[in-house]
């Protein structure tokens, strides 16, 4: 018996009090002791590998190239259907090929998009990635049905009771990506309060396999996988005593894409570290890229900004409750996108014109919102910057401006898809928010006309404060000089021409550097003029 379902058959059996109850020698292990015995097994280059993909600073996915992933298909369908996996595993699967058979139907498991998901959240090791596609097969057609095994889930395969629960947000994706990568990946998070608690264990698990399944439409996610947040809040004050224990739930992690990072925000108090601890033996083998974070709501936040997270969109209150706007939002755009889907003009080829979360290297417009600190807006802000305080910019129009930049866009573009073989839908696009409740791209022939009008008021909102700072600038350097020397204003007696006058605090006899009314420097020495200064008559 696995050591996570002995503690959780213990936690069912005995309640937890924080005051005074224990499990004395039942008590599961500090889930700090197990992260550290889970690291010392890695050797120190895999150690440093997990570390910095937690972090973004690296990705573990290979290089992949058209030959590469030939190769990968044809070993993985030699695996699904040679003898290394046991039959009892791979019943589900053994069942699609069945039905594809005598239905003459298309199976979505026989598909290359499908069997690379699971190369690509396996990292192209080819016996696991065919026992992650038996194990999942088996998990859909138990939740789900035998039309499973034909299509992808769809959210009409939920019932109006399921998506009442689904749109309480207990599981929901953050609306923009992580910070910490190139592109970004999708964060996924969790809050298990007393709502969470009500929902049946089946149902959560229908309600993550469908979340993650999504989640691997997009390719960058495949190769980067995504970030999982568990968040407890110290406000909620009736959580259960005893965690319950699902089967279903331990084989959660035959997922379709990979979890690079777990964040577990709890506060510090016994009860949190019991759950903790719970969560952390139940990741299995996803347990060296757990992190923990313990504190109140605030320090959390800020631990977590350090990870890349944008924490302005955690959609959790300071009173502990769950926000539903954006799950709702997101609901109701999967639904219409697996409407389009079922038109019969699509192809697998085709894009859908619905963009649920933008790139880190998009530059995105939303009317009524602030997008400042988006990274896509912040490069934009600063290529206008660049070009304002450039000399040759000085004296330009707003709309030659405009212009230099969107074309210094689109060929930074074009020199993305030279070198990684990337379509044009892949980063670096213009996005306008649909008010509707998704982001559409302006296509590449229409850029200059839709954008153009919102570039030019960040160009001249850009160019007004850089003038104010230069100002600023000036009069702190003139301001320096003066506080070691004294500016007065001088005649010359001859010419009766009026001048500035820099001198020494320490008096008139010192050396004197002369200044036009420009300010303009004549260089430094004894004046060879007769002069009078104002302050000196």
């Amino acid at each position: 018996m696995q050591p996570s379902k002995v503690y959780a058959d213990i936690a069912n059996d005995v309640s937890y009090d924080d005051e005074s109850s224990s499990f004395g020698s039942h008590l599961p292990p500090d889930a700090e002791s197990l992260l550290q015995e889970e690291m010392l097994k890695l050797s120190l280059k895999d150690r440093n590998s997990t570390q910095e993909e937690i972090h973004g600073v690296h990705c573990l996915s290979p290089e992949e190239s058209p030959a590469f992933l030939e190769a990968s298909l044809r070993k993985l369908d030699l695996e699904l259907n040679g003898n290394n996996i046991p039959i009892d595993q791979k019943k589900a699967y053994l069942k699609s090929q069945e039905l594809f058979a005598s239905q003459n139907k298309p199976t979505y498991v026989n598909s290359e998009e499908f069997r690379l998901r699971f190369l690509r959240c396996e990292l192209f090791d080819v016996p696991t990635a065919a026992l992650r596609i038996a194990k999942y097969l088996t998990l859909v057609l138990e939740l789900f049905g035998e039309f499973a095994l034909q299509r992808p889930i769809r959210m009409r395969d939920f019932s109006k009771i399921e998506l009442r629960e689904f749109r309480k947000g207990r599981y929901q994706f953050l609306p923009y990506r992580d910070r910490a990568g190139t592109r970004g990946r999708r964060i996924l998070s969790v809050y298990p309060d007393e709502e969470w608690e009500k929902i049946s264990t089946g149902l959560r698990t229908k309600i993550w396999l469908y979340l993650t399944y999504v989640a691997g439409d997009d390719i960058e996610t495949q190769k980067n996988g995504i970030v999982m947040l568990a968040w407890f809040d110290t406000a909620w004050k009736h959580l259960s005593k005893r965690p319950v224990y699902s089967p279903q739930s331990s084989r959660v992690l035959s997922l379709c894409v990979r979890t690079t990072s777990v964040h577990i925000c709890t506060p510090d108090t016994p009860l949190y570290r019991f759950r903790r601890s719970i969560m952390v033996m139940r990741l299995g083998k996803e347990r060296s890229r757990v992190k923990i974070h313990v504190g109140k709501s605030v320090e959390l936040m800020y631990t977590l900004q350090n990870f890349g997270i944008p924490v302005d969109y955690i959609p959790i209150s300071f009173t502990g409750k769950v926000k539903e706007k954006y799950i709702k939002e997101w609901i109701r755009l999967r639904q219409l996108i697996e409407e389009e889907r079922l038109h019969h003009s699509w192809t697998a080829q085709s894009k859908s014109n619905m963009i649920e979360c933008p790139y880190l290297d998009d530059i995105i417009f939303r009317n009524g919102t602030s997008l400042l600190s988006h990274p896509g807006n912040i490069a934009l802000r600063s290529m206008i910057a660049a070009k304002s305080m450039h000399e040759d910019n000085k004296y330009k129009n707003t709309k030659t401006i405009v212009l230099a930049v969107i074309a210094e866009i689109k060929a930074k573009r074009n020199e993305s898809q030279t070198e990684d073989g990337k379509s044009s839908e892949s980063g670096c696009r213009f996005l306008i928010w649909n008010e509707k409740g998704w982001w559409k791209q302006v296509q590449p022939e229409n850029e200059q006309k839709a954008i153009q009008g919102k570039i030019s008021r960040i160009v001249r909102e850009t160019r007004k404060l850089v003038t104010a700072n230069q100002k600023k600038q000036e009069v702190a350097e003139l301001t320096s000089v003066s506080k070691s020397q004294k500016i007065l204003p001088i005649t010359d007696r001859r010419g009766g021409g009026t001048y500035m006058f820099l001198q020494s605090e320490r008096g008139t006899s010192q050396k004197r550097q002369r200044l036009s009314v420009d300010e303009d420097c004549f260089g430094i020495g004894i004046c060879d003029v007769e002069w009078i200064c104002g302050n000196y008559s």
